[in-house]
């Protein structure tokens, strides 16, 4: 079994800091937990913006170039959403289990034939989980580390918290 860049340590301390933005949130703007078709709405749009900075796999007509550190930054902002869905459903240990279950379907995908326009569609209309795993496996096509995931989490949670500080 191929083991993924999101370890379990890593997926925990994720949804440990989003718990403590989401309650800095709420607290701060005297505002509720958001629905769960909410935080779906706003993972899929970040899940699109991260497939958006790979164009030239998918887009036969583009000549835009790939950009891969803009990718990890969106991949990295879908992770708060996912987070946040395991959080609120207190479904953490659960959630990373459905992440790497998805995670070893597409994971072969993408190390013998990146770019494959299934692992692409994936990450935009499967199941949150079926998406992230697409993520992460193409992100790991890419070259991307533990470290480096959770380096840009880190760098996307403190942008975040400067935000609330602004007014965002």
């Amino acid at each position: 079994m191929a083991e993924m860049i999101l370890t379990r340590e890593l997926f925990r301390h994720m949804c440990e800091e989003q718990e403590k933005l989401d309650t800095h949130i709420y607290r701060t703007r005297e505002t509720k937990a958001p629905s769960l078709k909410s935080l779906d709405i706003a993972y899929t749009n970040e899940a699109n913006e991260a497939i958006k900075e790979l164009q030239k796999d998918w887009k036969w007509w583009t000549l835009k170039e790939r950009n891969r550190e803009r990718f990890i930054k969106e991949v990295a902002d879908c992770f708060h959403f996912v987070a946040s869905m395991a959080n609120q459903t207190r479904t953490v240990g659960y959630c990373y289990a459905a992440i790497d279950h998805e995670y070893q379907k597409v994971s072969r995908i993408s190390r013998e034939c990146y770019p494959h326009e299934d692992i692409f569609y994936k990450a935009v209309k499967g199941t949150v989980q079926e998406s992230i795993a697409s993520l992460i496996a193409i992100s790991e096509a890419l070259g991307a580390t533990t470290d480096e995931i959770m380096t840009a989490f880190e760098d996307s949670l403190k942008k975040n918290y400067g935000r609330m500080a602004t007014g965002y």
